[in-house]
C-alpha cells in the first residue's frame, strides 16, 4: 500500500514499481484508489504480489509506504501483524504499533544531495521510496531502470534523473537500515 497525496507524482514511481516486479516474473496487479481529482487529497495505490496469481486488493496489507500524514493513523490500521511501515523523516507520525516493524526516509535530505531542484523535490519524494523498497524487498536495479525507461518512453534525461535518485535512496538504505523483516521479493 502506497499513501500519497494526490498529485505528487506517486503514479509515475508506484508503475514503475510495479512494471519492475511484473518485469521480474511476479504475479502482480496494481489499483489506484483516489475518492476524489482534487490535488492534494488522499490517493493510494495497492501492489498485489501473489505466487498463485490472485490480483484483488486485500484488506489488510503487509507493507505500507506512508507518505500522507492525514491519512497515516487510519493506514497503519491496516497493515497485518508483522508488517512493515516505509516513513518520511519527520513526518510526526505516531508509530506507536509494537507489532510492525518501521523504517524511516530522510526524504527532504536525499532529495537536496541527489541534487533535485526545490521545485521537483515533491514529485522525486517519491522516487525515493521505489530505491528505498527495491534495496529492502530485493527489486533489481536493472529492471528498476527498464521500468522507467519505459515509463518515459526512452526520454533519456528523465530516465537519468529519476534513476540517479533512485540509486541514491538504494544505496543510502543498504548503508543506514537493517533489514528486519522476512518481506523479498
Amino acid at each position: 500500500l502506497v499513501a500519497t497525496p494526490n498529485g505528487s507524482g506517486s503514479q509515475t514511481s508506484n508503475l514503475v514499481l510495479l512494471r519492475a516486479l511484473f518485469k521480474m516474473g511476479i504475479p502482480s496487479s496494481g489499483k489506484n484508489l483516489f475518492p476524489s481529482n482534487i490535488q492534494g487529497m488522499p490517493t493510494w495505490y495497492t501492489i498485489r504480489c501473489s505466487q498463485d496469481g490472485y490480483v484483488a486488493r486485500r484488506e489488510h496489507v503487509e507493507i505500507a509506504v506512508l507518505m500522507n500524514p492525514e491519512t497515516a493513523h487510519d493506514d497503519l490500521t491496516k497493515l497485518e501483524a508483522g508488517g512493515i511501515c516505509f516513513y518520511p523523516e519527520g513526518a510526526g507520525y505516531e508509530l506507536a504499533r509494537e507489532d510492525l516493524t518501521y523504517y524511516r526516509m530522510p526524504i527532504k535530505q536525499l532529495s537536496k544531495q541527489a541534487g533535485v531542484s526545490a521545485s521537483m523535490r515533491p514529485y522525486m519524494a517519491n522516487m525515493i521510496y521505489v530505491g528505498v523498497l527495491a534495496q529492502m524487498l530485493g527489486i533489481e536495479l536493472t529492471v528498476i531502470e527498464a521500468a522507467l525507461r519505459w515509463q518515459f518512453s526512452n526520454r533519456e534525461k528523465l530516465v537519468r534523473s529519476n534513476l540517479s535518485v533512485i540509486r541514491s535512496a538504494s544505496d543510502w538504505a543498504a548503508q543506514h537500515l537493517t533489514k528486519t523483516d522476512p518481506y523479498q521479493v
